[in-house]
């Protein structure tokens, strides 16, 4: 069921960024297609969009959702496993029992839901809304502010800074 949402997702994209003049790469690993736009990637883990100003958008394996503007990285997903590279981007993760690594330098880092483990590379902030969620960060000392129930941030983890 997964897979077909992650497919019927690709084919809206590939409809709505590019249309008529786009490049099609098919290989082992999937189905890409380049516009001047951006691209769009069908692989047997997920959909990925990535639009020409940086943003984009990806669907994994098990369903999370990871959108971003170039700026800003929103992860959505409940009881999944995602992996993204900060970027020096703020991060909003959004989630139930989710274990999210961010590898790099993020902005702000703000964490919302309940029993998630989050490992972030290096942070300049965190913030914790919900109850029983864990943030554990490789490295500096960023300004932690919890507002939830049972919340812990502490150095260590498995994000590389």
């Amino acid at each position: 069921m997964r897979r077909r949402i992650a497919t019927v997702v690709g084919a809206t994209a590939l409809l709505a960024l590019f249309g008529a003049g786009c490049g099609v790469s098919v290989s082992e690993e999937g189905v890409s297609v380049s516009g001047e736009n951006g691209e769009v990637t069908l692989r047997e883990d997920g959909v990925s969009v990535s639009g020409d100003e940086g943003g984009g958008v990806s669907v994994g394996e098990e369903g999370g959702l990871s959108v971003s503007d170039g700026q800003t990285l929103t992860i959505a997903s409940d009881g999944q496993n995602t992996t993204e590279d900060c970027a020096g981007r703020d991060v909003s993760v959004v989630a139930s029992g989710a274990v999210v690594t961010l590898n790099g330098q993020c902005g702000s880092v703000s964490v919302t839901g309940n029993e998630n483990e989050v490992h972030v590379g290096t942070a300049d902030s965190v913030r914790m809304t919900g109850a029983e969620n864990t943030v554990h960060y490789a490295s500096g000392e960023p300004e932690v502010t919890n507002t939830g129930i049972n919340n812990t941030a502490a150095q260590g983890g498995d994000a590389t800074p």
